[in-house]
Formats: structure tokens, C-alpha cells, sequence
């Protein structure tokens, strides 16, 4: 079997991750040859982690901006000529949306945005010029959706959220992401607290990723005479942080909450390890990756109990209600006063998260495609 991806420039941090674990774990099964048509950044950035089956080819006609695909623009001729001459079995897209042009081949898409599904949680951010970039995206994606041989979700809630809102595909696939082996620690925390309790949250800021809601669970438990400190990882849009900032002075808990703006990831890995709890609160995601990795650092979880985040986690963390502040600081508050089961959430959470390997996400996609194509 012969795959062309269309990487382009790989678009945002979590695709190029992606595209990184996907490419390395490719060697699971070389009979499957895959063809990796990117944008040169892409390619020099992919070199040093594809896996010996796959082949990468570098061209700046590679990217695509949005126009083009509003405007269903075929791909250039050069990239035309590329998958030509590959002779591939399949064309897959994973940024979600399918160029014009690939029609003589077999299609398939990752679907990497849940926003493009739930409306609700797109419209929270308000009207703004992210959340119009996105309606849009959203309508190539859906369209994409409709012309696809097949979509790849990655949990179980991602598809049956696309079947719930109507949203037509032919075929889909449930594959879960993967965490690679060096991100993993050696084992789950097991340690007294700090004092006073350290908390994390890693994520960008926006509104559904509910650091507002968080920041008035630590002001609840302040008021119950629990001292925490949540630390906020992640930046967003100006307005965004601006809210975040005002909220935190109004509620008068500056002294808990630490906001951090860019970390390098080897030290995002650190600070998971020194938190007493890790923290994750997103109202909607595909897979909950940044979820996974506080699985596989063996970190005590609370979490939103919304979207595919206790799909994900199962029973391996405690589960709250993002829109409650006493939710949420019965939740936290459970954990700090129960030192055995911090021990054995971090111990399921860890082990649960060993199946998360971008060697399972490969086989299931190739074994899927073959299946597809008869083989």
C-alpha cells in the first residue's frame, strides 16, 4: 500500500507533533510505503524522525491558505505531478480539509479541531476575527468530511459528536493519539504535598479552555482555608488574557494563581513532575493530548468531566464539573485530603496511558486503509 500525505506546512504546534509521532511509528508495517509532500520548513523539521518506509519531498507549493480552500482551488500542478508519480493508494490530508485535485484517489482525513463540530463551544469565544477564521475553516472541513473515503477521529466522543450534529462522513475510524517513549516518566508520583498544593493547567487561553472557571475553584477552596497555587501554562489572544488578569484581581487570589507564558518542553515536563495535581479543565478537544501527557508523567489528575476527557482517562483521575467552582473545589479538595487515593489515581492514570503509543495509532490506521482498499 502507498500513502501520499499532504503536510503542507503542518499548520499548528499539535499537527506538526502529529505529523512527528505518526512519521516515526510508520515502520510498525513496511510493506506500507508513505510519501510525506511538505513545505521545506516542514521537511528539515521531519528529517530527523521518519521512520526508514517513509520518504519525504520538499516543495514550497506544498501550503495552502485558507482562500484556497474557500475558494476550492486545485492543487498546483506540481504537487499534482508529485502524487502522479508517487501512484499512491491512498491521498490523506491530515489538517482536516481536502484540496480539489485528489479525486482520481482515494481520500481519507484526520479530523484535528473538535471546534469544527461543536458549534456551542466555537461560539463561546464570542464574535472575533479567531472565531470567523474558524466558521470558515469549519465549512471546508465539513465539506471535506462529506467527500472523504474516510476520517480518522481521535476518541470514540469525537465521531459520535459528529454523528450527533449531523455531520455526514462515509467511513470513520477511531484512533487514539500517541505520547512518545521520552516523554514518559518512569514511574507515577508518589510524594507529600507542597504547601502551599501546587496545581497545573498547560493550554492555550481561550475561553473553552476554562482557565477563567479554574481560577474561581482555587478562589473556593481559598475561601474554605486550603492554600493552593495554580500555575496557568499557555498564552492566547491579548482580550483572552486580559479577562483571565481581570478576573484573578477581582476575585482577589493573585497570591494563587501564576500565569506562564512560553515554557520550553523539557521544562513543561519538570514542572508536571514538582505539581502536587495536574489540572486539566478543556471543554472540548479530539483526544485530550495535553491530557495524555499528564497521564504519562504518573501525575494526580483532576479533570473536566466534558468532551473525550473521561474516555481518555477512564478511572485514572477525579472528574469535576468545569461551569461549578464548588465542583471543582470538591474535587481538588478530595484529592489533597486523601493521600491513598492520589497514589492510586497516579497509578492508574500511568498505566492506563501505556496504550497511547504512536505504534498503535499507525498499525489501526494502516490495517483500517488496507481493509478500505481489500487488501
Amino acid at each position: 500500500m502507498k500513502i501520499v500525505i499532504l503536510a503542507g506546512d503542518g499548520g499548528s504546534g499539535g499537527l506538526k507533533g502529529y505529523l512527528k509521532g505518526f512519521l516515526s511509528a510508520c515502520a510498525v508495517d513496511i510493506s506500507v510505503q508513505v510519501t510525506v509532500v511538505c513545505t521545506p520548513q516542514l521537511e528539515e523539521t521531519l528529517r530527523g524522525c521518519a521512520a526508514s518506509n517513509v520518504k519525504l519531498i520538499a516543495s514550497t507549493a506544498a501550503n495552502s491558505k485558507l482562500s484556497d480552500y474557500l475558494l476550492n482551488k486545485p492543487l498546483p500542478d506540481s504537487v499534482l505531478q508529485i502524487i502522479e508519480q508517487e501512484k499512491p493508494d491512498i491521498v490523506y490530508f491530515p489538517n482536516s480539509i481536502i484540496r480539489k485535485g485528489a479525486e482520481n484517489y482515494k481520500t481519507v482525513l484526520e479530523l484535528h479541531n473538535q471546534l469544527y463540530i461543536d458549534t456551542k463551544q466555537l461560539w463561546r469565544q464570542g464574535l472575533s476575527k479567531t472565531t470567523l477564521s474558524q466558521l470558515l475553516q469549519r465549512y471546508c472541513a465539513r465539506r471535506s468530511m462529506r467527500q472523504a473515503d474516510a476520517v480518522i477521529f481521535d476518541s470514540k466522543q469525537s465521531m459520535q459528536q459528529a454523528k450527533d450534529n449531523g455531520v455526514a462522513f462515509q467511513k470513520g475510524i477511531c484512533v487514539y493519539f500517541g505520547i512518545e517513549p521520552s516523554e514518559r516518566a518512569f514511574g507515577f508520583r508518589n510524594a507529600p504535598l507542597h504547601d502551599p498544593v501546587s496545581m497545573i493547567y498547560i493550554s492555550t487561553i481561550f475561553p473553552y479552555k476554562n482557565q477563567i472557571p479554574l481560577v474561581r475553584g482555587v478562589a473556593e477552596l481559598k475561601n474554605r482555608g486550603i492554600r493552593t497555587q495554580l500555575h496557568l501554562v499557555g498564552s492566547g489572544p491579548a482580550k483572552y488574557e486580559e479577562r483571565l488578569k481581570q478576573e484573578i484581581e477581582k476575585l482577589g487570589v493573585s497570591d494563587s494563581i501564576v500565569l506562564h507564558n512560553w515554557v520550553e518542553h523539557d521544562e513543561i515536563k519538570r514542572m508536571i513532575d514538582e505539581s502536587d495535581i495536574f489540572v486539566y479543565g478543556s471543554s472540548i478537544e479530539t483526544s485530550g493530548f495535553g491530557l495524555m501527557e499528564g497521564m504519562a508523567r504518573g501525575a494526580v489528575i483532576a479533570c473536566n468531566a466534558e468532551s473525550c476527557m473521561p474516555e481518555v482517562l477512564g478511572d485514572g483521575g477525579e472528574l469535576f464539573d468545569v461551569h461549578s467552582p464548588q465542583s471543582i473545589a470538591d474535587a481538588l479538595q478530595k484529592l489533597i485530603e486523601n493521600p491513598k487515593l492520589r497514589a492510586e489515581y497516579a497509578k492508574k492514570a500511568f498505566d492506563i496511558s501505556a496504550q497511547y503509543t504512536w505504534e498503535n495509532h499507525a498499525q489501526k490506521i494502516f490495517a483500517t486503509l488496507k481493509e478500505m482498499l481489500g487488501e
